[in-house]
């Protein structure tokens, strides 16, 4: 009983500092003047879409932050929900140091996979489109043909993301060209022949396929035979050459 009351004094204790602390800490800002702002881009050694002069510029632009001599000034989420109105930035964390310094820390967004045709874009890891930058070209897989928008962020979203994830695949696979009925057409980067993979239901399972059938390829010295392998049909591989 005795340890049950120390432990509920304890917690009111430290309750009770904090509340204090938190009240000088806010009068403190009440009366800290801004020492600037420094930009950290979180992910700039993956992906280069957007830099530190484009986000001061954008600040520039788009928020007060400069202008503002207190930290009480200070609308973190407006200059949080301005910078993620950036195409190429996925989210922002912006906050204030004990100096009086603004600490502005980005993340970007990560395609998986770009789409070219009538329109050009990326696929992010959200499912969602994101234009292509005047800055930057992110080096991932290529889909061309027929990619209506709801294809290219359900099943064909997957797909990609499946090979993208696959060290083998990743490292194989150059391009992905869709047919008007949503079959696809795979594109090696090493190899010249064309593999047709049919639609994408069970693509693991054609994928294992077309390993197997690979590595038989080299064992058996039939490589580069072949124009055209296609795994359309259930429980073959039909070679056309």
């Amino acid at each position: 009983m005795i340890r049950k009351l120390f432990k509920i004094f304890g917690l009111i204790v430290l309750a009770s500092a904090l509340v204090i602390l938190s009240f000088f800490v806010n009068k403190k800002k009440k009366t800290t003047s801004v020492k600037g702002y420094s930009i950290e881009i979180v992910d700039s050694l993956q992906n280069r879409f957007i830099g530190k002069k484009d986000i001061a510029k954008l600040l520039k632009k788009k928020c007060s932050i400069i202008n503002c001599k207190l930290l009480t000034e200070i609308d973190r989420g407006l200059i949080e929900s301005r910078l993620n109105s950036h195409p190429s930035i996925e989210r922002t964390e912006v906050y204030s140091l004990v100096d009086g310094s603004i600490k502005i820390k980005v993340w970007q967004r990560e395609p998986v996979y770009r789409v070219i045709g009538k329109k050009n874009y990326y696929v992010d890891s959200r499912r969602q489109l994101m234009p292509l930058s005047k800055n930057y070209t992110k080096r991932v897989l290529v889909v061309s043909g027929n990619v209506p928008v709801s294809f290219a962020c359900s099943q064909l979203f997957d797909f990609c993301n499946y090979i993208s994830k696959n060290e083998f695949w990743n490292k194989y696979i150059g391009q992905i060209h869709v047919k008007a009925n949503r079959e696809i057409v795979l594109v090696p980067l090493i190899d010249t022949f064309r593999i047709g993979f049919g639609d994408l239901g069970e693509y693991s399972v054609k994928l294992n396929k077309l390993k197997a059938f690979l590595d038989s390829a080299k064992e058996n010295k039939i490589w580069g035979k072949y124009k055209f392998i296609n795994l359309k049909y259930n429980k073959q591989i039909v070679c056309v050459k």
